[in-house]
């Protein structure tokens, strides 16, 4: 799959609409999602630190509030999504206790304090994500010095198989592009947040009928909300014969590949001292 370069690919209203349809069957079709978000706290548990405020970037049903409550004592802990509907659901599901806080925002435009988070926490966000520049400068901006930002992704190895199938019936993008571990490790950099550590991983599926691939996928953020997308409906002999290119071993099963990126960053501060110094050749005197 073919990784873009900081291009507006996505409609923002588009994921919203789709994410706030699908909040309540969420929870039944985040396979994924749930696998990436206990891959993540095996990551996490090792690492030492501190934790007075917690963001989780992009919480969907807020699955992550139980295992943050219990590990880190005492914490305030934000839940953030661009869909109200998922919150809400979370919210009623969950009973948020008193230092719990549900945040419908956009994940540019943050609406916290500089300086203000210890850990910010991200599960499969950025499949969603137009400016990774902009999106980290925005994490950097709210964590503390020394603070933490922990995510996962997809890699653009995912879906292949399907990428392929639909390749061959129309020059349409049916899936995300999706980021480069080099093009996520070079934003973390620019932005500020430094000794990143990235590791992939691959994970084969394999599903039994092509409805639930697809609630799996959209709920992981693999659905296409792209501005060149098909502009119409997909006719249903184009779509089954997509399928059947699937279909390709004798248990008549769907098999998809994933990679999957996890990757940890420091927003470690920058040292205000000009380490690069100056000579004026003209002033080096010579050893008598």
């Amino acid at each position: 799959m073919v990784s873009y370069k900081q291009k507006k690919y996505f409609i923002e209203r588009d994921i919203k609409r789709r994410f706030d349809n699908a909040a309540f069957a969420f929870n039944k079709n985040d396979f994924i999602y749930r696998h990436c978000s206990n891959e993540l706290i095996e990551r996490l548990k090792p690492i030492s630190i501190q934790s007075k405020n917690i963001l989780d970037l992009g919480s969907a049903t807020c699955v992550m509030n139980k295992y943050f409550i219990n590990s880190y004592k005492g914490c305030n802990l934000i839940n953030l999504d661009l869909s109200h509907k998922t919150l809400k659901i979370a919210k009623k599901n969950q009973k948020f206790s008193s230092n719990v806080f549900g945040l419908q925002a956009n994940a540019y435009k943050i609406p916290l304090k500089a300086n203000s988070m210890d850990i910010v926490f991200s599960n499969m966000l950025l499949p969603w994500i137009n400016d990774i520049d902009a999106l980290f400068h925005e994490v950097r901006r709210i964590l503390k010095n020394n603070g933490l930002f922990i995510f996962s992704t997809l890699g653009p190895k995912s879906f292949v198989t399907l990428t392929q199938a639909w390749e061959k019936e129309d020059e349409y993008k049916h899936i995300n592009p999706l980021f480069h571990a080099d093009e996520i490790t070079t934003a973390l950099h620019k932005s500020g947040l430094l000794d990143a550590v990235l590791d992939v991983d691959y994970l084969n599926i394999t599903y039994q009928n092509i409805a639930k691939l697809y609630r799996d996928i959209t709920a992981m953020g693999a659905r296409n909300c792209m501005r060149d997308r098909v502009p119409s409906l997909i006719g249903k002999n184009k779509f089954n014969r997509v399928i059947n290119k699937l279909r390709n071993n004798t248990q008549n099963r769907i098999e998809i590949n994933l990679q999957i990126i996890f990757g940890h960053a420091w927003s470690i501060a920058r040292s205000n001292t000009n380490q690069e110094y100056y000579l004026d050749i003209s002033q080096i005197k010579k050893r008598q």
